[in-house]
């Protein structure tokens, strides 16, 4: 067996730790991570190793040669462009001939039993066995759904929180059978997980996973680090340390003064001077060639080659090589010093503080959350719909919205639009000035709602979209792809992670255009979803949406029905419509659209697309009227291209447009529309107390085939519930049954279950 270990990353999200070395080259007790991987597959019988690299393959080259003096035969593949975890294996087919590969990434912490991975996969006959470990928070990473013997049925690949409803995660270890390479695509950047083996699935192949019952941690930013070298240090991870143990918990490769204070576990690497009246630890790494200086208190910290003054305490931060503190330094929790960053006498580092390279603070001065270059204490998380929010000044602030922008250069033309003061118009231009660093144009557009937005998105092609809005002090940035819906999750992760990387340096400078006529265009779609009936309408509010809707019925000649036998209110954001009809029945958006699907499918204007969200209920209009209804995710392509070329089920303006005209047109009330819709109800719940992902399906009663996109989906005879994660052993229980009743009782029963000490295996939804 040879193996492959992908060393190529630079580690953006562990930056500064990784800005001048590639992230595999980070320290773990003295010696590289990459060489830890490197021991562990001596160790496990792997003789000869190609290492794939790319961000400066020559750090990587010089440190290992030709592999001897770890007993390997190494051999490196440098890329000048990423070509995928698959396509870097498909340049090595002569190399590896007609052996088993073993596959391996380069920044993981890891120790497992590889002989019995050879074996399980052996045994099994398997074309793919792919290590898999259970972790705490599963959205970081791709998820394998398998069934009770382990093969696997489905991937999720770095899913959001309402996707991640296993905690059974790919860890990127794969040992792999001659034939799978034949199976990689000869074009472009072919990835295992999301396009081998999904291929390989639909054929029917046989694809195990395999549990990693030792340890595995992806040391993907500097709080892992940190948790790594402590796992290391306890024992959980071991390693082939650099020094050797002189009492329990305790290892030293420099002389330990007498007068030290050391509480294990600690580790101070050679040449290391430690003056006297030290303490160090619990939880501290020491590295080699460093100085601390009298009095100095060191906790729960790693360092590489330091010089600390005397008196200096630190706790709970990781230093760089050559960092320097003067006397009485004070250094707190999270703060990352990076490489050759310097401190003057008294100076305070507060919680959260990064430095990047070769900083200098002058004497006295205290350090806070964001200086300088590292505004990145702020981590956006998107919602479901595609959303960040925060404060203006102190969380959303203007660097970071340019990172956000300069992740979006290289996509396609780049769009934003603003309400709600002069913080939301700001924030706008920040983000375009950040996209328009990568040489593109960007558009600023007049749009005045979120689904104008959505709508100028398609019309105008803009990849993404992204409209602001400001309420106080507090922004909301809604992000919508080309094709008028939320942006996919790849591109979610990618902006989340532009608050742990550098600041992007400009490639070019784009021209800024301005696009107006926005609310006229969208009104103008309006107009066109209209029948040629007038509709008998009474329109409440005066939100953006609302005078689009107004605008659309002047552009019909027509006006809204002071007298009307309905009356109509659509949310600030343009996607919600609720009514009051003429016998006071009040409605909401779900039961306005099943009208509209009904009079729609009816007439024989189907099929339609609909929100992926939207309730059962619509496919049963669907089904009692011959018609077929689409959903966005679940349907592909087809529901996506039809969602804004029938736009009447894409939003709450064009839903009233093309409703209240099919009403008027049939001859029909709204009541008695109302009246023809099967029965259904819809409760929703948030449960913070949960189980863990783990335990979820098990807790559910539930397969790995009820896992969907959005969440589990739970069916019984009284109805159907999904839920979906919201964060660590956090859900939100969506119910809905033909009876109100039903629908609380399953929404009940549901939080009991995943609140539960125990599943109830022997119960019944």
């Amino acid at each position: 067996m040879k193996a492959v270990v992908l060393a190529g990353g630079s580690g953006t999200r562990l930056h500064p730790l990784s800005i001048r070395k590639p992230k595999p080259m980070v320290r773990l007790l003295d010696r590289p991570l990459l060489e830890h991987i490197l021991r562990f597959l001596r160790a496990g019988g792997v003789e000869e190793v190609c290492l794939t690299l790319c961000y400066l393959p020559e750090l990587i080259q010089d440190a290992f040669g030709d592999g001897s003096a770890l007993g390997l035969k190494l051999r490196y593949e440098v890329e000048t462009e990423p070509l995928g975890t698959a396509g870097s294996v498909r340049r090595l087919a002569d190399w590896l001939g007609n052996e088993e590969l073993l596959l391996i990434s380069g920044d993981a912490a890891l120790s497992f039993d590889l002989g019995a991975m050879r074996a399980a996969h052996t045994e099994k006959r398997a074309e793919a066995t792919l290590g898999v470990c259970r972790v705490k928070e599963p959205g970081e990473y791709g998820l394998v759904l398998t069934d009770a013997d382990d093969r696997v049925l489905r991937f999720t690949e770095k899913p959001s929180q309402a996707q991640a409803c296993t905690d059974l995660v790919n860890t990127g270890i794969y040992l792999l059978s001659p034939s799978v390479l034949g199976e990689i695509p000869e074009k472009g950047q072919p990835d295992f997980a999301k396009d081998v083996f999904p291929h390989l699935l639909d054929r029917g192949e046989r694809l195990f996973a395999f549990p990693l019952n030792g340890y595995w941690r992806d040391v993907g930013n500097v709080e892992a680090y940190r948790a790594v070298n402590r796992d290391a240090l306890r024992g959980t991870l071991p390693l082939f340390p650099a020094a050797p143990e002189l009492r329990p918990g305790i290892r030293s490769a420099s002389p330990l003064p007498e007068d030290c204070e050391i509480t294990p576990p600690v580790y101070v690497g050679e040449n290391v001077r430690l003056a006297s009246g030290l303490r160090l630890g619990p939880d501290c790494v020491i590295g080699a060639g460093s100085s601390l200086g009298q009095g100095a208190e060191l906790r729960d910290c790693v360092t590489g080659r330091v010089e600390l003054g005397p008196g200096c305490r630190v706790e709970g931060a990781v230093l760089e090589d050559g960092v320097r503190l003067g006397a009485d330094c004070r250094v707190g929790t999270g703060v990352v010093l990076a490489e050759g960053c310097m401190l003057g006498s008294r100076c305070v580092a507060e919680p959260g503080a990064v430095l990047w390279p070769e900083k200098r603070v002058p004497a006295g001065r205290n350090l806070r959350r964001g200086l300088g270059a590292a505004e990145k204490w702020y981590r956006p998380v998107f919602d479901g719909a595609a959303r960040l929010s925060g404060e203006a000044a102190t969380e959303l602030t203007p660097a970071l919205l340019r990172s956000l922008g300069a992740v979006c250069a290289g996509l396609g033309a780049v769009g934003a639009a603003s309400t709600g003061g002069n913080l939301a118009r700001d924030a706008a231009r920040s983000f375009l000035a950040g996209a328009a660093s990568g040489g593109r144009d960007v558009c600023l557009l007049d749009a005045e709602s979120e689904a104008s937005a959505a709508f100028m998105a398609v019309r105008a092609a803009l990849e993404p979209m992204v409209f602001v809005r400001q309420s106080g002090n507090k922004l909301s940035l809604r992000f919508f792809s080309g094709a008028g819906l939320p942006i996919p999750r790849s591109l979610q992760r990618k902006l989340e992670q532009a608050a742990a990387s550098a600041p992007a340096e400009a490639k070019d400078a784009g021209s800024l255009l301005f696009l107006s006529g926005c609310e006229e265009l969208y009104a103008a779609s309006l107009a066109r979803a209209m029948l040629s009936a007038a509709p008998a309408v009474l329109l409440r509010g005066r939100a953006a949406p609302v005078r689009a809707l107004i605008r659309a019925l002047a552009r019909a000649g027509r006006k809204p029905d002071e007298n009307g036998a309905a009356s109509l209110s659509l949310s600030p954001d343009g996607f919600t419509l609720s009514a009051v009809t003429a016998t006071g029945l009040r409605l909401d958006q779900e039961r306005m659209l099943a009208a509209l699907c009904l009079l729609e499918l009816r007439a024989g204007a189907g099929p339609l697309a609909v929100p992926e969200e939207s309730p059962e209920a619509l496919d049963r209009i669907a089904l009692s009227q011959g018609g077929r209804l689409l959903r966005t995710e679940r349907d592909g392509a087809e529901a996506i291209g039809l969602y804004w070329a029938k736009p009447w089920c894409a939003d709450g303006a064009h839903l009233a447009a093309r409703l209240f005209t099919r009403l008027a047109e049939q001859g029909l009330t709204l009541d008695a529309v109302a009246a023809e819709l099967p029965p259904f109800y819809t409760v929703q719940k948030d449960c913070a107390e949960g189980c863990d992902r783990g335990e979820l399906l098990e807790r559910l009663g539930a397969t790995p085939a009820q896992a969907q996109s959005r969440g589990v989906r739970i069916k019984s005879a009284k109805g159907s519930a999904l839920v979906s994660p919201l964060g660590a052993n956090a859900y939100r229980i969506s119910a809905e049954s033909f009876r109100e009743e039903y629908a609380l009782e399953l929404c009940a029963e549901v939080e009991r279950r995943i609140k539960a000490d125990e599943p109830a295996q022997d119960e019944k939804f």
